[in-house]
Formats: C-alpha cells, structure tokens, sequence
C-alpha cells in the first residue's frame, strides 16, 4: 500500500467525538477514509494549474465540485 494511503487510514481509524478520541467503528472508519482521500486528491488539484484552450479553470470550484460530489461539505 502506498504510504501516504497507508497514513490516511491510521488517521481514518481514530476519530474525535466531544472532544474524546477513539477508534473508529467500521462504517465510521470507512466515511472518514474516503473523506481523507477526497481531501488528498483535492489538495493535489488545488496546486495544480490546469489550462484548456489558453483558459484558466476556478480551481476552487473545481474543488468544490469534487467535494460536493462526494458529499462533503466541510
């Protein structure tokens, strides 16, 4: 597994509930994993300077669009 993948899901497997961290159940571990990696993909898209026809793209909406997508809306 790639490292960084590797990290995200230590990250995905403790969660903060009222202020008291715990390991994740199943279910949560999986909504935090594949946030994380939504997030991971769109802050490697927001260092990007992504041209189409001599135009530049929002990235910002780009990432937002990712995000909304998905789902996550934080």
């Amino acid at each position: 597994m790639n490292e960084r993948i590797q990290q995200l899901a230590d990250e995905a497997r403790l969660i903060t509930v009222n202020g008291q961290t715990r390991y994740a159940l199943a279910e949560e571990f999986e909504q935090q994993f594949a946030e994380l990696i939504v997030e991971e993909c769109c802050k490697v898209l927001s260092k990007e300077d992504i041209r189409h026809s001599g135009y530049g793209y929002n990235l910002h909406g780009l990432y937002q669009q990712i995000r909304n997508h998905f789902g996550i809306n934080k």
